[in-house]
């Protein structure tokens, strides 16, 4: 049998807006599904009522409607035809493999096309699909495939190296006619035969973690799929089966699929509608999945609750961000762009009625369905919520069950009998008919515990809470589990329960429950038996706000003498917990209430001051109560928003304005209150405003906190001197790295650097998110967003949710257990930096999370441990900090000076250094400013804020010393990783800076001036002024900056550490690559790369000059001593203006330099550099022609700029710089109009330009000789004016007052330069370059008839 055609015509998919079926010869828009009939109402239903097996129900519809898509993507369409020819022939690949009925079959792939080929070619070969999840951890994937034991594995290419060598493998691409083997009629036919009637054959395995972290494998048989699907059909018709659709065309439907997948991928296939997988990296990012829904016009999809709510969520912010820019584009409409759904079911949680309002709402072109469905036993209930008003209940019911299945709502009471719950009482749900599960794969114990037989009838025990409605519609509450949502968040009550057993000098036995209606007003409470007469609730608090997240501690923790057990199991009685009152924390019935003792769990509030904080906070909170000595702010949750509204409340409630600044560094009730109760005494005058006991602001003291982190006992002995032994034996080499905060800037490039090694086989990235897809998808994106990703990377790459703050970092047991035997290096970059927060804002994300990090180094086998540190660690002020400085010195000044994310970096770093001491092999980096590479830059360098801010605003800040110290990310990545898997590097600490190869600040922004930014100067404190007045939201990091201090002085800004990297430059130059230069050139090369890729805004003469268009242009211009400050200025302007110029000068490189700069932007003409000497007659004549030559035409404009001055007394005869001044300032000119006057004459045009001094109009002591010569200057060029007014002759010169260049600095007598020169560094006290070359373009860009004879420009400060 020859193939089916690769390239047959694709169905035309007709929608509502579609062509009629008189213009579709394929004939598609005409019915040709078979219609569907109803299920019998019962389901004991005889096998040949329900219809053959899922692959059975494919073909028939295949062969119905061959031409239709059955498979589309953004750049494949597959029809039916070919899907089911593609189907057989991998079937019968797989039945020579041996695959036949009851065989499970792996699918090791990501969501696509691939998948649909493997699942029904499964089914077709007689076996049972068995997914295989791609972010399963190694370990994981290898218990699944020992306890499933598949014949076949299918996968993709990338995934092949993950399976065992010994595994049958089928790998699978996106060119079928290559990874396919051909297949004869009779192969065709062979697997036709294939039994398609057998219900109770194997359809599927699926795996899920239990409560254990065991998987546990679910066996199904076909009859459950083919049973809900039918209903399904029926239940949610397509729009191709309602029935009032018109019988002459239909409506194929496009059903977008990823969540349950599945599930629900091949719903679509068994009707002839047309299934789209949704990619993994879009169904979790709104914009991404309505711009993929959008473009393929999905009608139909399933949702979670919480995906759902998500994308209204950022629909939601979407419109508030547009309507606050006045942006009235469409692009972030995302709810607009999901028009196109025609059905939205929602599945997997419950369904509260705010969802299914707002839904209605924003799209109201949906129906909206909720489902009930369950793995072990598919579809159980599902109703239509679009019409549905429910009123004042939270939740939105399911609907009635579906024909056939039953539902029992019940309860196991104390001697583990079941009893059936009245109607509308609250129980667990028991579910039984056709569709139920198989059995758990090689877990006999455990199906008999989940399917127990009840009466004769085998139900499945959900582990939901439900009840039944008087209308006989189901109600799903939640889980019966430990899993709750708590403020938002997803709590695991089991994690508590371990967290605090964790305690064992404190606790002996703990439960932890929630209380509460379920969504809403949900607290955690902890029963604990304290240890010991030392043990205090107060002190499990304290030590649990160490191991857990701030919204797993428990709200109330409540002793107990014991804890209440069942008479008659001897099991735990959770019913017997007393119940605690909400309003008050004390337990519900007791007797003895303490009021202030540390037999209480919380500081209670002292005075009235601190108690209306404690309301405030705990309704902002959504708490019901906080210590008011030890829960900062941050430890409970807070951020930025919830500051901003707290702010805004205390000020309206309290009368008090308090800064979000000061709540930060008073970041506790009791700290807050003292600061309130000092305003309001200053306020009033009163000296007895403060009240209660005496509140004074914690002090951190570092070395404390040090050993309050410190874990000496977690180093293994053994451990230690096992690894240490093999390093006698062989260089160590990283086979395996576990890495945090690769998502971030210099983490990026970390790891791509990591997975340029080839004796790197895996790299463990660990990301915080919710789920290992969203941390996959979140790494992915980012090294994508910085030109990194390779999709080679994506095999050797294996990504974990997980948060290092978090005991064992957030990850499950089994995992930790895996990592901690097979990891070889570990390399901890991630970091919660933030200038503003202080140290307790700080301390769980960068202390202890490099606590559990070391913890994790010393776990199992012993880790390299690369820590990423930061130049920040050591205080302001210091000079040339050695990379072998002894770090305890700076404890003290960090400790009383620096801000929250220095004084947590050092912390961390002592834990390091002390683990070091301790055996644990170690290499430390502390990077500086991490510049960018092209157009990728980290959108938080200080840097590049400033250069941003700068550029924005039109002025720069004047601060002298203040080394702008930057290293190319790319590089410093490399470097680092070169270095730490060296291990002859273990025990070293390098400074990964470059402050001897940077510019100073005002240096670099000469050098953005030089590219065409108009840059004003102005002081430190101006400028600072000048961000905080903008609203860009562009600038919204940099303002953050510096609120929280980070540009507090010019004392502050100029002395500013810096470090000595002689180690680190040494180990470069050994490797071959020396730390590069930051030249003024390479800055402006960034200037030209931001501007490229939007990251600041283009620049026009009209923008830099005030002139607008080109007047010059076609004129030909020359300048002398254009190396740099007002010459290169005056190139500058006058090449923006249109000019062709001529530039010359003795420093050729800096002319080169300066051309290219020119040359790059927009609208420049041609700049030709040239060396000259302008003492020199010769050198002058042939300047000029070359220039002439060079640029295609006479001089029209000759600026004379180069000039030198000398401050000095006279009697210190300085004879030498006298006759310099001379030469240059007097010969040079007359050298240059000699060279360029009689040409001008002879055509009757030209101008030319000098540029003088206001010393040239009033002689200024220490600059006797510079004045005469510019006297000498003026005179001149006032009597070639007057001569040669009549030849169209204009002579101007331009007197400038100082101006920030270099001219002053030739002066060698200091003591003259500090007697005579402007001392002051004020802003109206000097010019900028610009300026002076503002008033030349002024002069040569006036009209024919007026002559701008001369320009006195000077400082307004400082007039002569």
């Amino acid at each position: 049998m020859t193939p089916a055609p690769r390239n047959a015509s694709p169905t035309t998919v007709v929608n509502a807006a579609s062509t009629s079926a008189s213009n579709n010869t394929n004939n598609n828009n005409v019915k040709s599904t078979l219609p569907l009939t109803p299920l019998p109402d019962h389901y004991l239903v005889q096998d040949d009522e329900l219809g053959p097996c899922l692959h059975g129900l494919f073909r028939r519809q295949a062969e119905q409607t061959p031409d239709r898509i059955a498979l589309a993507s953004l750049t494949k369409s597959v029809t039916y035809q070919e899907l089911n020819h593609a189907t057989d022939q991998l079937a019968f690949m797989l039945m020579q493999r041996g695959v036949s009925k009851n065989d499970s079959v792996g699918i090791l792939m990501e969501r696509r096309n691939e998948y649909a080929l493997a699942y029904i070619a499964i089914h077709k070969a007689g076996g049972g699909y068995l997914p295989l999840d791609p972010a399963y951890p190694k370990g994981l994937l290898q218990d699944v495939l020992e306890n499933s034991q598949p014949t076949v594995v299918i996968c993709t290419q990338s995934f092949q190296d993950r399976l065992p060598q010994n595994q049958t493998v089928i790998v699978l691409s996106d060119d079928w006619n290559v990874c396919l083997d051909s297949i004869s009629e009779e192969q065709q036919q062979q697997v036709a035969a294939v039994d398609q009637n057998d219900l109770d054959s194997l359809a599927y395995i699926v795996y899920s973690s239990g409560t254990t972290g065991k998987p546990k494998g679910i066996a199904c048989p076909h009859r459950g799929s083919v049973y809900s699907y039918q209903y399904r059909l029926r239940q949610i018709p397509y729009l191709e089966d309602e029935e009032n659709n018109n019988e002459s065309s239909v409506i194929i439907e496009k059903e977008g699929c990823n969540v349950f997948f599945v599930w629900e991928m091949l719903r679509p296939l068994l009707r002839g509608q047309t299934l789209v997988v949704i990619p993994d990296n879009v169904i979790y990012d709104p914009l991404a999945l309505a711009n993929f829904c959008d473009k393929l016009q999905i009608t139909r999809m399933l949702f979670t609750p919480s995906l759902l709510e998500a994308v209204l969520d950022a629909h939601g912010n979407a419109s508030k961000t547009t309507a606050s820019s006045n942006d009235t584009s469409n692009k972030q409409d995302i709810c607009g762009k999901l028009a196109c759904l025609k059905t939205i079911t929602l599945c997997g949680e419950v369904v509260t009625v705010s969802l299914q309002e707002r839904t209605k709402k924003l799209l109201p072109n949906a129906r909206i369905w909720n489902l009930y469905s369950v793995s072990e036993c598919h579809d159980v209930a599902a109703l239509e919520l679009t019409h549905g008003k429910y009123g004042s209940r939270k939740y939105c019911p399911v609907g009635k069950l579906m024909e056939g299945v039953e539902a029992h709502v019940m309860e196991e009471l104390p001697d583990g009998t079941l009893a059936k719950k009245a109607m509308g009482e609250v129980g667990e749900l028991y579910v039984a008919g056709p569709t139920l599960a198989r059995e758990y794969v090689k877990m006999p114990e455990l199906t008999g515990k989940r399917f127990p037989t009840v009466q004769g009838t085998r139900l499945y025990k959900t582990g939901d809470r439900a009840r039944v409605l008087p209308n006989r519609e189901l109600e799903i509450l939640g889980r019966c589990d430990s899993m709750v949502k708590v403020r938002g968040y997803s709590v695991e009550l089991r994690a508590i329960e371990a967290a605090v057993m964790t305690l064992t000098d404190l606790v002996s036995s703990c439960s932890v429950i929630v209380q509460g209606d379920e969504g809403e007003d949900k607290f955690v409470i902890a029963y604990v038996v304290l240890a010991n007469a030392e043990a205090t609730c107060r002190k499990v608090r304290l030590a649990l706000k160490a191991k857990l997240p701030h919204y797993m501690v428990p709200a109330f923790l409540v002793d107990m003498e014991e804890l209440p057990t069942h008479e008659v199991s001897g099991k735990l009685d959770k019913k017997a917990l007393p119940p605690v009152d909400l309003t008050t924390g004390q337990v519900v019935g007791r007797t003895q209430q303490t009021t202030h003792s540390d037999a209480q769990d919380c500081t209670v509030p002292r005075n009235e001051t601190e108690s209306r904080l404690h309301s405030l906070w705990c309704e902002i909170m959504s708490m019901k109560q906080i210590d008011v000595v030890f829960d900062s702010f941050f430890d409970i949750g807070g951020h930025s928003l919830l500051a901003a509204r707290l702010v805004q409340r205390i000020s309206a409630e309290l009368e008090v304005d308090v800064g979000v600044v000061e709540l930060f560094s008073h970041a506790t009730i009791e700290a807050l209150a003292s600061l309130i109760l000092q305003k309001q005494q200053k306020t009033t005058g009163n000296d007895t405003a403060l009240s209660g006991p005496a509140m004074t602001q914690r002090t951190i003291n570092l070395e404390e906190e040090v050993m309050a982190h410190d874990t000496p006992e977690a180093v293994n002995d053994i451990a230690m001197r096992a690894f240490w032994r093999s390093t006698h034996f062989r260089q160590v080499l990283a086979r395996s790295v576990l890495m945090t905060g690769a998502t971030g800037f210099l983490g990026s490039w970390l790891l791509h650097n990591l997975l340029q090694d080839n004796n790197i086989d895996v790299v463990y990235c660990l990301v915080r998110a919710t789920s290992n897809a969203e941390a996959a998808s979140r790494l992915q994106q980012a090294m994508q967003e910085r030109q990194l990703w390779d999709d080679d990377y994506a095999s050797r790459v294996q990504v974990f949710a997980a948060d290092t703050s978090l005991h064992h970092m957030g990850l499950d047991d089994d995992d930790y257990a895996m990592l901690g035997t097979g990891v070889d290096m570990v390399v901890h970059c991630a970091a919660h930096v933030n200038l503003v927060y202080p140290y307790e804002g700080l301390r769980s994300a960068n202390v202890q999370g490099t606590g559990n990090v070391i913890e994790f180094a010393l776990y199992g086998r012993v880790k390299k441990l690369a820590y990423i540190s930061t130049d920040a660690v050591f205080p302001d002020g210091l000079k040339e900090c050695r990379e072998d400085a002894d770090m305890m010195q700076y404890a003290k000044p960090l400790s009383e000076g620096a801000n929250g994310y220095s004084q947590t970096k050092w912390v961390a770093e002592m834990l390091v250094n002390h683990a070091k001491e301790r055996g644990l092999p170690t290499v430390i980096f502390r990077p500086g400013n991490m510049g960018g590479v092209g157009a990728v830059w980290n959108p938080s360098d200080f840097n590049f804020l400033v250069l941003q801010g700068c550029i924005a605003v039109g002025a720069a800040p004047v601060v002298d010393g203040w080394i702008m110290e930057s290293t190319p990310v790319d590089f410093a990545a490399s470097a680092m990783v070169k270095l730490m898997v060296d291990r002859d590097n273990l025990g070293e600490a390098f400074h990964v800076t470059n402050f001897g190869n940077c510019h100073t600040a005002n240096e670099y922004f000469d050098a953005l001036r030089g590219a065409g930014v108009a840059l004003e100067s102005c002081s430190l404190e101006e400028w600072n002024k000048r961000v905080l007045a903008t609203e860009s939201p562009d600038l919204n990091k940099l303002r953050n900056a510096i609120m929280g201090g980070a540009t507090a002085s010019v004392s502050s800004m100029s002395e500013l550490s810096t470090l000595n990297n002689e180690k680190f430059a040494a180990k470069c130059d050994a490797l071959g690559t020396p730390v590069p230069k930051i030249t003024l050139g390479v800055m402006r090369g960034y200037l030209k790369d931001w501007r490229k890729a939007g990251l600041v805004a283009s620049i026009s003469p009209k923008n830099t000059y005030g002139i607008m268009g080109k007047p010059l242009a076609g004129k030909v211009a020359v300048v002398t001593g254009a190396s740099s400050g007002i010459g290169a200025a005056i190139a500058q302007a006058l090449s923006l203006a249109g000019a062709k110029v001529g530039i010359g000068g003795r420093r050729l490189d800096r002319l080169k330099d300066l051309a290219s700069q020119l040359t790059d932007m927009d609208g420049v003409d041609k700049v030709h550099p040239c060396k000259v000497d302008v003492t020199s007659r010769e050198e002058m004549e042939t300047f000029c022609k070359d220039c002439e030559a060079a640029l295609g035409g006479p001089i029209d404009i000759f600026v004379n700029n180069a000039g030198v001055m000398f401050y000095g007394r006279l009697e210190a005869m300085r004879e030498e710089q006298w006759h310099k001044e001379l030469d240059v300032n007097c010969k040079g000119l007359l050298h240059a109009t000699a060279c360029v006057l009689p040409g001008m004459l002879t055509r009757g045009s030209g101008h030319i330009v000098v540029t003088s001094s206001d010393a040239g109009r009033k002689v200024f002591p220490g600059l006797a000789n510079y004045s005469a010569t510019k006297f000498f200057v003026e005179a001149f060029c006032q009597g070639m004016r007057l001569e040669n007014a009549d030849k169209g002759l204009k002579v101007t010169t331009i007197q400038p007052g100082d101006c920030r260049t270099e001219l002053s600095q030739l002066t060698t007598d200091q003591e003259a330069r500090n007697e005579f020169a402007q001392s002051s560094q004020d802003r109206e006290f000097w010019l900028d370059p610009q300026d002076v070359a503002g008033a030349v373009l002024y002069a040569v860009t006036a009209p024919k008839h007026v002559g701008v004879n001369e320009v006195l420009i000077e400082p307004r400060g400082a007039p002569a």
